[in-house]
């Protein structure tokens, strides 16, 4: 099963959508894989970054994601106007932070407990970078 699926919410709103899936060597760079390309083929986007059904993610893991987000980080800033976590769990709250702890995103992000909320904060994060 995939470890995460991206689709478009609304106009250049995606979602990128974790699984409940534990994450494998396989599936998670396949993952890493799926957003290079997706990063590549789309630009001027929020991306709504749901871990409402995230599970714990191994250190080996979140270093992976580091380390993506520190090798692509030209990449993200040309493309990504700004990102808004979904993050309605405290232990996938931490988890988060051990990750910004090896990288930061590269563009403005806000971090929110449920999905309407993060739609709200994508509508209006797309609308001031289109001022």
């Amino acid at each position: 099963m995939k470890y995460a699926t991206i689709y478009k919410e609304h106009d250049n709103i995606f979602v990128l959508k974790f699984s409940r899936t534990d994450a494998t060597e396989a599936n998670f760079s396949k993952y890493l894989k799926e957003l290079k390309q997706f990063y590549k083929e789309n630009q001027d986007f929020v991306m709504i970054i749901d871990g409402s059904d995230s599970k714990y993610l191994d250190k080996k893991f979140r270093n992976y994601m580091g380390k993506w987000i520190a090798d692509n980080e030209d990449l993200i800033k040309k493309k990504c106007i700004a990102q808004v976590y979904v993050i309605p769990s405290p232990i996938i709250r931490y988890i988060l932070q051990a990750i910004f702890l090896v990288k930061k995103p590269p563009v403005p992000f806000t971090i929110v407990n449920n999905f309407p909320e993060a739609q709200e904060q994508a509508v209006k994060l797309n609308t001031l970078s289109q001022k």
